[in-house]
Formats: structure tokens, sequence, C-alpha cells
């Protein structure tokens, strides 16, 4: 999980406007960015975080000002154990009783105005 922190913290310090810096942080390449629903979305199949295989990056940026984005990817099954988190500010949220596809997820603030999620897997209801 420290090279996870250690990545993490590192693509956080990356400004998301800078396309050629995230490609090289996630040893991926973006596509260029195609509109959606007042976004430009850019996207990969693949690449590298913390020494772990992602799949489905998807940058998602507002279409006036790229340096604010979201950026998601997908950990191979059965994903990163996250039952702790290595940042002392992270606070987990449980999944939402209301919503029957919500999720837990860690939240954490960390450089740059950037908060980091860390979804959790679902666990089936009964």
């Amino acid at each position: 999980m420290e090279r996870i922190k250690q990545s993490v913290d590192r693509l956080a310090g990356t400004g998301f406007d800078d396309i050629a810096a995230v490609n090289a942080q996630l040893h991926a390449q973006l596509g260029p960015a195609q509109p959606r629903d007042g976004f430009d979305v850019r996207v990969s199949d693949s690449g590298v975080l913390g020494g772990i295989q992602v799949s489905d990056i998807e940058l998602r940026s507002t279409t006036d000002d790229a340096s604010h984005a979201t950026l998601r990817l997908r950990f191979p099954a059965p994903g990163v154990p996250i039952e702790q988190v290595p940042w002392p500010n992270a606070v987990l949220y449980p999944p939402r009783p209301d919503a029957a596809d919500s999720a837990a997820y860690w939240s954490v603030d960390v450089a740059n105005d950037t908060q980091v999620i860390l979804g959790l897997p679902r666990i089936r209801r009964v």
C-alpha cells in the first residue's frame, strides 16, 4: 500500500492539464479529448500505478479549465487491500443504505487541493 500512496502523491502533484506528465506517471497513453456532457474526456485501456497494472483509465476535465479534473482507474480483481490507508487524514465513508449500488470508500485530501477517493469492493447485501 505504501507504493500506491507514493504513486498517488506524485500523481496528485502533477497538473492534470499536463497530459504528457499524466501519461508518464501512469505509463499510459491517454487518447485525444472527446467532448462528453460538458467535459473533455480522455481514456486509456491500461497503465501502471505503484507497480500494479490498472485498466479503464479516464481523465475527465471541465471544457473551460483542464486543471479541474477527475482521474479514475481500476485495479485488477481482487483489487488492492485497503483496510488501512497510509494517509493520516483519510476518512472512511460507509455505503449509503438508501442506494443499492453504493459502495464504501476512503476519501483523503492530498497536495494541490486534490481529493483522492479509493473505492472499496462492493459487498453483496442480503
